[in-house]
This record gives structure tokens, sequence and C-alpha cells, in this order.
């Protein structure tokens, strides 16, 4: 017989445990950016919050400092290429009318922030420059530093932050653009803001007939036509590209995207009726940039309004695609819809929908003095137990949380190293840490009653004394760990001790079988 003996309580299972490794879950906050998709001729792309520019005005004639908007025009191995979403700003390509290339050129100075040895024209952009105005010292270290090619050969490259497509990077179908360059397509046409338009620019704001999206193909050949309305493209403005004319390491002139979206445009670099679209790498995984939803060729975008509901209440409405950062008065918040999700306090999550969580407010960890022993002489054991609450209530079962206890040999752990059990101190020494994942594991889930041992006890361990603590660890989704263990310290068992007591109870001794007997003595020898 296995049955089982204790002087509190009797125990229904062993665990011989070890120290595992948890899978936690990716954090949420990390969206799936997707690259750019066409569907029945209408091309949509995700884009991200990320730095600040003057974009508004307000009625008082003063500047708002807005968020930038930018597309995503590839997401590839955890990495965004972003453009853009209008162009920001109105800009000469080069302040001078000179020879020049990009490497030399004042926009390319402008856009990085770089001082006036980079230029021709001498211009020192240190202090006005976009990469030092329109972002943060954490953005800044965030924008990746490429190696971007600007001559014919695409032999002679500078590395930059930020600058301007290239002309094959505007042909390219990689980032959704049609591969010829003569095609006046909605999806390289680009609005201007009111910032850009402040100082009288050039805009289109008519019909303009643009070859459909859905005939392009290989080639691009024998593109259907349609009309594209002002009132979703009313400010089309002309961007620059850093490709200098007829594809030349040095000219007076550069390449730029028209008004309807043609890459095959040739102007002089000194002329200021252009505008520029930024274009730059940054990680999927940066904290500093925000889903910013989805716009497609016909300037219609997906945000929306959601609400987030805790503990039954509404407690925010979050734009779609921002982030909504958790309250610090909690431990965690628990996502109702799937409970394997938990959030920290403080911690920040994207909202793509209606989203309710429930709180933890208390966690209640203790241990129960008593131990239990194993009728079974091939293999032998000792075990204890726990409890654990959540919100005064049972345990979740959930990958979000990992219920367990540690066993340790007292004069091994704790009068050798004189430490503190916990699982960092005992994943050094020779200690099991029983895990209870499921509800088979526990002896009573409604009651947050769970018991765990050591099997296998050799013969010179029975007199050994064990001591033990439950725990319970928190996994957050990102990726952070917060663990609580019983703060009552229980007495020191050992198997031979257990049985001693079992026989000073006449009544119980009594009770058990002659086999019971037997193996509760061999605890003795």
């Amino acid at each position: 017989m296995n049955r089982l003996c204790t002087i509190a309580l009797s125990l229904a299972l062993f665990i011989s445990g070890c120290f595992v490794n948890i899978n936690v879950l990716a954090d949420e906050t990390n969206i799936e950016y997707k690259n750019p998709a066409t569907v029945d001729g209408i091309t949509t792309w995700d884009c991200v919050w990320f730095g600040h520019y003057p974009r508004t005005q307000n009625s008082d004639g003063s500047w708002n400092n807005d968020r930038i908007k930018w597309r995503v025009i590839n997401a590839d191995n955890n990495e965004l290429f972003l453009i853009t979403d209008e162009s920001i700003d109105r800009k000469r390509f080069n302040e001078t009318n000179a020879k020049i290339n990009w490497s030399n050129c004042t926009l390319r100075s402008w856009l990085n922030a770089y001082d006036g040895s980079y230029n021709k024209a001498n211009i020192n952009y240190t202090n006005n420059g976009f990469l030092k105005i329109a972002f943060t010292d954490a953005e800044r270290a965030d924008i990746k530093t490429e190696s971007i090619d600007y001559d014919p050969d695409k032999t002679k490259t500078v590395d930059d932050k930020i600058y301007c497509l290239s002309k094959d990077e505007a042909i390219d179908l990689k980032y959704a653009f049609p591969k010829n360059s003569n095609l006046t397509s909605v999806i390289r046409r680009a609005n201007c803001t009111a910032w850009c338009r402040k100082d009288g620019i050039i805009f289109h704001d008519t019909k303009v007939l643009c070859e459909d999206a859905t005939l392009y193909g290989p080639n691009n050949t024998n593109p259907a036509r349609r009309s594209v309305e002002p009132s979703n493209h009313q400010y089309a403005s002309i961007w620059w590209l850093r490709t200098m004319m007829n594809n030349t390491s040095e000219n007076t002139s550069a390449n730029r995207v028209d008004f309807p979206g043609d890459a095959n445009q040739n102007k002089k670099c000194s002329e200021d009726n252009a505008c520029v679209r930024p274009a730059l790498r940054i990680s999927a995984d940066s904290d500093e940039i925000e889903y910013a939803g989805t716009i497609n060729t016909n300037n219609e975008t997906s945000e929306g309004t959601y609400t987030v509901t805790i503990d039954n209440k509404i407690v925010a409405e979050v734009e779609k695609g921002r982030k909504y950062t958790f309250p610090s008065q909690y431990l965690g918040y628990i996502n109702t819809e799937d409970n394997n999700k938990v959030y920290k306090p403080s911690g920040s999550m994207i909202v793509s929908k209606n989203v309710s969580f429930t709180s933890i407010q208390t966690v209640s960890v203790t241990a129960k003095n008593g131990a239990s022993i194993r009728f079974n002489k091939q293999s032998p054991g000792i075990a204890f137990t726990g409890y654990v609450l959540i919100n005064n209530g049972q345990p979740i079962l959930s990958e979000g949380f990992t219920y367990g206890m540690i066993i340790t040999p007292y004069d091994y752990f704790v009068e050798q190293f004189d430490e503190e059990l916990t699982l960092e101190k005992a994943a050094l020494g020779n200690a099991y840490s029983v895990i209870f994942a499921k509800e088979k594991d526990w002896n009573n889930l409604s009651t947050g009653t769970m018991k765990g041992g050591i099997i296998n006890l050799r013969q010179f361990n029975f007199t050994r004394d064990f001591i033990f603590r439950p725990y319970m660890t928190i996994h957050y989704v990102n990726g952070t760990d917060r663990t609580f263990y019983a703060e009552n310290r229980p007495e020191t068992r050992n198997a031979a001790q257990v049985v001693t007591a079992m026989k000073q109870s006449t009544a119980y001794w009594n009770s058990l079988t002659d086999e019971q007997k037997d193996a509760a003595n061999y605890y003795l020898q």
C-alpha cells in the first residue's frame, strides 16, 4: 500500500522535482508589423508614431509640436524600414546652386544635424537639424546608423541615421512601389503638412489620373488608370530622392517624386518648391515607437478608440495603436480573455480592441508545520504542505503563474550557508523545486492547498532534517518575474521524527495495517 500518514495532514501526491525553465510570454507591447499589402487595388501600410515635428496650426497662429507618423515600407528580421506618412517640411536639396551629391548636400546635413564640414555650403545644422529637434536622446539612440550608397555603381557610401530614399528604392517592388519610374502611382504620392505649405509651397489639389495597383505585375505594363479624388489627396507634394539626375555621381539636379507619384522627375537642387520625406530604420522592439494603426492609398486609417476595463470598471478610453499604462497600486493585472497574460504594475500594452483585466490585489503564501512519510519501502519519501491564495481566493491555473515549493536539507543549506531559502539561492545548492502547474497536482485547488515532497530518500537521510518554503511567481508579459514566498518559517522535520510521533498516538498507530507499520518502522532502522 502507498497510503501516507502525517502529524498534521495526509499526503496524496509526491513530486520529485528539479528546477525547470519557465517559458514566459512575449511582450505584447511589441506589434507584429507587416509589409505593405495590396488587395483589390488598395495598398495598406502599418504605421508607427515616432518623434515630434510641427504639423498643424492653432487658431492663434501658433504651431503644434505634433507626433510624426511613419509608414512601415518593410519589416524584416525585426527591423522596420520607415518613411514619413506625409512630406514633413519644405527644403532645398542644396542651399546653393552647385555640383553636389548626397554626401555633401545641405539636405543630408539638415536631416542628420551635421555641422558645416559635411556640406559644400558650410552650413552648421547641429542645433537646428531634424535629428536634433525632432527626437529625444533615447529616440536618437534607437535610430540605426545605415551605410547608404549614392553613386551610380553603388560603391560610394556614407553612414547616416536619416536620409531620403534613392530612386532605386522608390521603384522597388519589395517596398510596394511600382517598378516603372514613369508610372504615376498613388503608392508614391504623398500629401504635405500645413507646416510644409506655410510659406506657399506648390501642391496639387485637383483630380489626377493614377495607375491602378491591381495591374502592376512584374513589368508594370498596361496599367489601368483611375481618378484620385482631391478629398483624399488634397495636398499632394513633390518630394526629394537622394539620387542625382541621370544617376551621375555629381550634378546640379536631383531626382524627385512628382505630384501624381512618378519617380522620374529631375529638378535643380536649389529649387525650393519641393519637400522632404525622411526615411530611417529602427528595431521593431524599440520602446520609443508606438503602433499607429494602418493607412491605405485612399488615406483611410484604422485608428479608433477602445476601452480599458479593470475590475468591471472602465478606467480609460485609448486610441487604437496607443499605449495604455497600468496603475502602479496593485501587484498585476490579469487579461480576462486570456489569463496566461499578466501585466505588471506601471507596465504598458498596445490597445487594439476593447480589453478587460482583473487586478491582483493580494497574494498570500504560507507554510504549514508538519510533514508526511510515504508507506513504501522501495521508494520512501517525505512531504510538506503549503497554501497560496490570490485576492483571498483560489489560485489561478495559468502560464502566467508558477506555484511551487522549495525543499532542502536543513544542515546543508541553512546551517552551512546561512542563507534565506529562495529560488536563486536554492538553485546553487542541493535543493529541490516542486512545481504545481496543473489542477491534478494540487491537494485542493479551491483552498489553495499544495503538497509536495522528495521520494527515493536514502536510508542515511531518514534522520536528516529537511526544511521547505512554498512560493508563487508571477510571470509578466514583458519577461520579468516577481516571486512571493511564505514568510513564516516552518519547523524542520525528518522522516524518523514523523514515525516516532505517529507511534506516540496509540489509537492512530493501532489503526494501521501490519504492512503500513512495517513500512513506517523502516524509517527507524
